[in-house]
């Protein structure tokens, strides 16, 4: 677990079961996944055995399940594959969930977007102020 609370990285776990039947079916697509970001120093993909590793504070009420441990957040702070039932998802879908997650977190990202509102909301309300007074 110590590799997935690096708070340098974004950290994706595949927690499964052996004797879980989908798990062994998702399996492929989440080694898939991994290949797809071996060389990126930024993300961590991983799977976790959830009979034999138990986390404190991590409930794991069905298998496979997929987590995400956002980058500079603290391991108590996992968020679930949101994307349907887990068994279900493609490597299409997994891969949109990586990306989507790490935009999500991404605090210039997130910076940059609540400047442009800010800057929208004054241009909008100059313009909507100097239409009332010039009227």
């Amino acid at each position: 677990m110590e590799t997935v609370t690096d708070q340098s990285k974004h950290s994706f776990v595949m927690v499964y079961n052996n004797q879980c039947i989908d798990c062994k079916t998702m399996a492929p697509v989440w080694q898939k996944i991994a290949k797809e970001y071996e060389g990126d120093s930024e993300i961590i993909i991983s799977k976790m055995d959830g009979d034999k590793n138990h986390v404190d504070g991590l409930f794991i009420s069905v298998y496979p399940t997929f987590l995400y441990y956002p980058k500079g957040a603290n391991s108590q702070t996992e968020q679930n594959y949101d994307g349907g039932e887990a068994y279900l998802a493609t490597f299409d879908d997994l891969k949109i969930w990586v990306e989507k997650s790490i935009s999500d977190t991404d605090p210039n990202e997130a910076e940059a977007d609540t400047a442009r509102e800010t800057e929208d909301l004054w241009v909008n309300d100059l313009t909507a102020w100097t239409e009332k007074l010039f009227k």
